[in-house]
């Protein structure tokens, strides 16, 4: 029953066939309390099960007499009693009068007619006899509640958003919350949505329970989740308590077991209600509460009741003794806030530390950092007033980190000092202050400084037994001077040590994880850092809000990732991301110039790669290693630059020389190849040690990858030198492999070095590139060198065995081929008969075809031999276009052997027929097993594509029975798309797909039936009658046959005027 007019019959096709395999076997009860739709189901029962009567039982029928009438009544109705499925609605009201519940049972003791029982508890012992006998199966409120997939679907009409997400989720299932949202205006605040339900409760519910009962209910709402023990204490009277918690129980009134043995909590929406009907003041009660979970050693429970109850001063103790891996492990920033400003400002006054602390972790949020420079103020003014040497200590060292976490590096040092100057500064006050010299130092390239800083850190952290702060300051160290300095396989160990001691803290295992991004990136391990992502990501879920560090940095490394893989346009997604988070902190500005940089040159945009560094370069950020790295960036850029284009020979940039200093290993690796590349292009006989010089720093750990996967386009202008100098020619030759582009291969087939050339021939063949084909044959016609020319050939012959590009055929409506990711073109085809044998060999792909069967089907009245020459030349002019690039005779998608060919031996051919098919089968395979029939988007929109299979060929026998099977796929698709809608409440779609159904199969009537549900649900009877005159008549000129019962029932209710 609902609070006021009654809710469209909601298709719930989990729970409607669980109740029809019941009903098979026996007589059903559905038991829930108030609100889980019991009443709704019956409703759906009776409109789509024949033979279905309802009867909605009163408080009066108790009255046996009465109840007898009413049955005897309801029976006449039903006439073939043997066949008929009654429904009784309500019957609580039932258990009264022990006779009613002895009839009831006697009835269930009779296999017809089938009943089903609705209502908040079985009436009595008589009718529970029968659930234990068997003979009663029940269907209680688990199973009536709504799953998920099943409320996404009743609200699928009404716009998203977060208040409606949240209202879901407390809603838990309850099908009279969502009912209630489902139907009200989308335009509806949820108050209002709420007042309906609180209205409802409290008429149907509330005030029907005995006072003692209705009190005890309030008491034991208040608290989020509630034992029998805090029930006892709460009320004073153990014994009471316990006979009033097994109340609650068996009248079921919303409590539930919590996920904590031994304890329950209240629906949250019940727990609402009951708390806005809690008369006078309740303080003394909050009061019992957080002291009961004080004592339990429950303090966020005991915080967030003082806070309800309006005890600030007892909620802010005990938030200043919140610990802080709270706070940092799933990142519980967001919920100190809330606590802290729930505090009257007298008492945030009182707790300055609280307002540090808030202040420190505001700073880490994103669209929050903002609040945390007041909070600091205000805490540091209070230390001074108060002359409190702690507080005043702890807001300068924070203050110092947020001046360090946006680039003021003056500041935060002259802060850090100032604590360190302060002779009563104790150990746990240094160690912070020490933390933050080291850090800013480091981005400062003071290495020297920062790694004595560091240490000094890591021996207070000892000495204080600080595990937390001492991994923070190793890890630190590893980025911030060992991978720097190219020392990645130490700092691999500082990294990995602190990851494993975070590993139960998502929120500090994120921070390592990002860590070790830096790592990855350094080496250039492309598939370590999108694993490492992937983690990254997956801690993000576990936390209640993210750093805005973390995010920053998780951009920056998911946009490197994707500029080293190729992804340009995601790259640039990830970059805009990083730019909303990056503001004013110098570091991040530098490194996002930098992604940039490397973005637009490996985009081929030389000039621009050199003007996006330059830009910045030319600002004041003071973090010159990062600056350095940035100008290395641009001297790349720019050499590879005049190697294309010549020009002045470029200088260096001023900046890129202090990586030499630094001893920036990874970097120098890089800035060599530079070296040797530009130096022999002048003929600069140095060149030689340069390469050696980056030939040595690769074989360092870690450093394998800088020169192929970290730097493809360097790489590969580097290691083509190498090859073509005969200077470490095995390991260019793999490194070429390895970057697999073919540019360098080719321009080494123009070398005036025959070695040269051959290497170009052989690795062009290791590739597998068929487009290589055409140019080692224009290259072996003008190739005078024997052994050269044996190669090519050699090389031509190996891509040759290869198996051929993918095609992907278009075989509905319009008629296309893609070969690879290259469109065939219409005028590609030379005849229309070369096109339908690949269309037909398409159809049978995989399959042997016999010759017989093949000439048959093109060419049956022509003589076998004429035939086979025809089919030989049309096959040939097949070759041509699937083969652009192969040698005459070689048709690697057509096995001929004998009489017997086979088309796409090697399983490269795929289609949109298949997809389709593939797709729409694997949906319908779902369905049988979903709580709601599966509505995929790439279903919906396989069956929005769907036209018929090659409409050109409309008289092809072998075309037309490949046509006919795709039409009935369509139209299986097309009812169960008509069918999900219908049980989202979407009767408008529904009608759309059914139409679909009845235009393409109009003598089938399931599709009818789907269009008359769909036309009545919408309001609009008249039509849906139309509609099954419609089917009448179609089903009388299509197969001669009259309608089947099933659609005649459905027409006599809507006569009726009755639900369908």
């Amino acid at each position: 029953m609902c609070p006021s007019s009654s809710l469209p019959i909601l298709e719930r096709p989990r729970l409607y066939g669980e109740l029809q395999e019941l009903l098979a076997a026996g007589h059903v009860a559905l038991v829930a309390p108030a609100g889980y739709g019991k009443s709704v189901l019956l409703r759906a029962l009776a409109a789509r099960r024949p033979h279905a009567f309802l009867l909605q039982l009163e408080p009066a029928d108790a009255d046996l007499a009465r109840l007898q009438a009413r049955w005897e009544a309801l029976c006449s109705q039903a006439q073939d009693l043997a066949r008929a499925t009654l429904l009784l609605d309500d019957i609580q009201h039932l258990e009264v009068n022990l006779a009613a519940d002895s009839w009831l049972a006697a009835h269930l003791q009779a296999d017809t007619p089938r009943l089903v029982l609705a209502g908040r508890r079985l009436p009595g012992q008589a009718v529970r006899a029968q659930v234990a006998a068997g003979r009663l199966r029940v269907l209680s409120r688990a199973r009536l509640a709504f799953t998920p997939a099943e409320a996404h679907a009743l609200l699928a009409s009404r716009p998203d958003s977060i208040r409606q997400q949240a209202w879901v989720e407390r809603a838990q299932g309850w099908p009279l919350a969502l009912g209630l949202l489902a139907r009200s205006d989308p335009e509806t605040h949820l108050p209002a949505v709420q007042e309906d339900l609180f209205a409802y409760l409290a008429t149907t519910l509330y005030r029907a329970l005995p006072p003692p009962l209705r009190h005890f209910w309030q008491l034991t709402a208040l608290p989020r989740r509630i034992h029998p023990n805090l029930a006892a204490t709460l009320l004073g009277d153990a014994e009471l308590a316990g006979q009033l918690f097994q109340q609650i129980l068996q009248r079921s009134l919303f409590l539930e077991p919590a996920e904590e043995p031994g304890w329950y909590r209240y629906h949250d929406l019940i727990r609402d209600f009951l708390r806005s009907q809690a008369p006078g003041d309740l303080t003394p009660t909050y009061r019992r509460l957080v002291a009961w979970f004080t004592r339990q050693g429950e303090w966020e429970m005991a915080i967030e009741h003082a806070l309800e109850g309006g005890l600030h001063a007892e909620a802010a103790s005990l938030i200043q003794e919140v610990p802080e891996a709270f706070l940092r492990d799933y990142g519980r920033y967001a919920t100190y806030r809330r606590w802290v400003n729930q505090l009257t400002p007298a008492v945030r006054r009182s707790h300055p530390a609280i307002l540090i602390r808030l202040a420190r972790h505001l700073h880490r949020v994103a669209g929050l950092q903002d609040e945390a420079w007041p909070l600091l103020q205000e805490a540091l003014a209070l230390g001074e007033e108060q002359s409190q040497g702690p507080i005043r200590r702890q807001a300068l060292g924070e203050l110092a980190r947020l001046h360090y976490r946006e680039g003021h590096y003056d500041l935060a040092l002259a802060h850090a000092r100032r604590i360190l100057e302060d002779p009563d500064c104790p150990p746990a006050d240094r160690l912070q202050a020490c933390q933050i010299m080291a850090v800013t130092l480091a981005e400062l390239a003071r290495f020297g400084e920062a790694r004595q800083a560091f240490q000094m850190a890591i021996d207070l952290a000892q000495s204080l037994g600080d595990r937390v702060a001492e991994m923070n300051n190793r890890t630190n160290l590893a980025l911030l001077i060992l991978v720097p300095q190219g020392r990645l396989a130490d700092a691999q160990a500082h990294i990995q040590a602190a990851a494993d001691f975070f590993q139960n803290s998502p929120g500090r295992h994120m921070g390592s994880l990002l860590h070790c991004c830096e790592l990855h990136t350094a080496a250039g391990d492309w598939a370590s850092l999108v694993a490492t992502l992937d983690a990254v990501e997956s801690h993000m879920a576990q936390v209640e809000t993210p750093d805005i560090s973390h995010q920053l940095w998780h951009a920056y490394y998911a946009a490197i990732v994707a500029v080293a893989q190729g992804y340009f346009q995601e790259a640039q997604v990830h970059v805009g991301r990083m730019a909303s988070l990056v503001e004013e902190y110098p570091m991040a500005l530098v490194s996002q110039a930098w992604v940039e940089s490397w973005l637009l040159r490996r985009q081929g945009r030389l000039a621009e790669a050199v003007q996006r560094a330059e830009a910045t370069l030319a600002r004041d950020l003071a973090v010159p290693f990062y600056r350095a790295v940035l100008a290395l960036e641009r001297d790349i850029a720019r050499g590879l630059l005049w190697l294309q284009e010549g020009g002045p020979p470029p200088t260096l940039h001023p900046e890129t020389r202090h990586l030499v200093w630094w001893r920036a290993r990874g970097e120098l690796v890089r800035l060599r190849a530079l070296l040797a590349l530009c130096a022999h292009a002048h003929r600069d006989p140095r060149w030689q040690r340069h390469a050696v010089a980056a030939l040595a720093g690769l074989a360092r750990p870690a450093a394998a990858h800088l020169l192929t996967s970290r730097d493809p386009e360097l790489g590969m202008a580097f290691w083509s030198l190498l090859l073509a100098e005969g200077v470490a020619a095995d390991q260019a030759r793999s490194a070429l492999v390895r970057l697999g582009d073919p540019r360098p291969m080719t321009a080494l087939l123009a070398h005036p070095r025959p070695q040269a050339r051959v290497e170009g021939a052989r690795l062009l063949a290791t590739l597998g590139d068929e487009t290589a084909i055409p140019t080692l044959l224009a290259a072996s016609r003008r190739e005078r060198n024997p052994q050269v020319r044996a190669s090519l050939a050699q090389a031509v012959q190996q891509l040759q065995t290869l198996p051929p590009p993918p095609l992907t055929v278009t075989l509905m409506g319009q008629f296309s081929v893609l070969r690879g990711d290259t469109p065939i073109p219409p005028s590609a085809w030379p005849r229309p008969v070369v096109r339908r044998l690949f269309q037909y060999l398409v159809l049978h792909r995989g399959q042997p075809l016999h010759r017989d069967r093949i000439l048959e089907e093109f060419w049956p009245d022509t003589s076998p031999d004429r035939a086979w020459t025809t089919f030989r030349s049309v096959q040939s002019r097949l070759r041509q276009v699937l083969e652009p690039y192969t040698d005459k005779g070689i048709n690697r998608y057509l096995v001929l052997e004998e009489e017997v060919c086979c088309f796409d031996p090697l399983g490269v051919v795929h289609t949109d027929v298949e997809r389709l098919t593939a797709i729409v089968q694997e949906t319908l395979h779902a369905a049988q097993q979903a709580e709601v029939p599966p509505l995929p988007a790439e279903f919906l929109a396989a069956l929005e594509g769907y036209a018929p299979l090659l409409p050109e060929l409309a008289y092809e026998d072998w075309a037309l029975r490949a046509r006919v099977a795709l039409a009935d796929l369509f139209v299986d698709g097309c009812l169960h798309a008509a069918h999900a809608w219908l049980v989202r409440g979407q009767p408008g779609q529904a009608e759309g797909w059914a139409r679909r159904v009845v235009a393409e199969a109009p003598w089938l009537e399931e599709g009818y039936e789907l269009l008359i549900r769909a036309l009545a649900r919408q309001g609009h009877p008249d039509r849906a009658l139309k509609a099954y005159e419609e089917a009448v008549a179609a089903l009388r000129r299509e197969l001669d046959a009259p309608p089947s019962e099933q659609l005649r029932w459905l027409a006599r209710r809507l006569r009726q005027g009755e639900a369908v």
